[in-house]
């Protein structure tokens, strides 16, 4: 019975981010759209997990922010810019909350949530021919375990899009002025 809950709200989910992304993309004024990851992309999740947290919400709410990937963000101004991250559904209320305090959340249209990393290939097609997409994500996990893996078959797929796909060593580049 759980699972049948879990699949009938998945079910549902899933076409409301559908409707919110088209609508997020309409109401831009730019014909520049950057769709940005959050976890390990502009918040510091590898760092969450070596702290104790007594929850996960906890460890969410507690993300710092990664400076260079913020100040990259402060310089869109007027580009519309779109997070898509692969989080459970029940994180939303707390990743919306964590986006609008570090100012990166504009309006609530901007925020996607999917299950999976594969699962944001069909937002990146929808758009791919008719803006110029720019997409932040590291595609990567792990990295809570000591050692980095890459998601390679969506990464391969991402490089197929005619898109500009900023990847783990350039987040990683674009942070590194602002390590301790």
């Amino acid at each position: 019975m759980k699972k049948v809950l879990k699949m009938l709200a998945f079910g549902l989910i899933n076409p409301f981010f559908g409707i919110l992304f088209k609508f997020a993309v309409k109401k831009g004024k730019s014909r520049d759209i950057w769709i940005i990851d959050i976890d390990n992309t502009i918040a510091d999740t590898v760092y969450s997990y070596q702290t104790n947290h007594n929850s996960n919400f906890e460890r969410l709410r507690s993300l710092k922010v990664l400076k260079g990937s913020q100040k990259l963000i402060t310089e869109l101004e007027n580009t519309t810019v779109i997070y898509l991250t692969a989080r459970n559904y029940i994180y939303y209320p707390i990743t919306q909350s964590w986006l609008k305090e570090h100012g990166f959340l504009k309006s609530n249209l901007n925020l996607i949530m999917v299950q999976t990393p594969s699962q944001k290939i069909p937002y990146l097609k929808k758009i791919a021919s008719e803006y110029n997409v720019t997409f932040i994500d590291d595609l990567s996990f792990n990295q809570e375990n000591g050692s980095t893996e890459m998601y390679s078959d969506v990464i391969k797929e991402v490089k197929k899009l005619p898109i500009i796909y900023h990847d783990y060593l350039y987040i990683g580049s674009l942070n590194s002025p602002y390590n301790d």
